[in-house]
């Protein structure tokens, strides 16, 4: 994470009753850098992480929110 860039990361579940959804959480200098170096990254947890997102996320679905509040101390 300090090498993309990233102060904090969340992933939520929102269950339905129709579907379920996860809710994906980053904060960060800069995403686009994040998810360079995410890309690039040959660590195990960051392999198996996009292999997870290959075969079980609908990507073509992701879509970004706005932040409504964020505090921080």
């Amino acid at each position: 994470m300090r090498e993309e860039g990233v102060a904090f990361e969340a992933l939520l579940l929102d269950r339905a009753d129709d579907e379920d959804a996860i809710l994906f959480y980053m904060r960060a200098e800069s995403l686009e850098k994040a998810q360079q170096a995410f890309a690039r990254s040959q660590l195990a947890i960051d392999v198996e992480t996009r292999q997870i997102i290959e075969d079980c996320w609908d990507v073509a679905r992701a879509k970004p929110l706005a932040l409504c509040l964020e505090l921080q101390t």
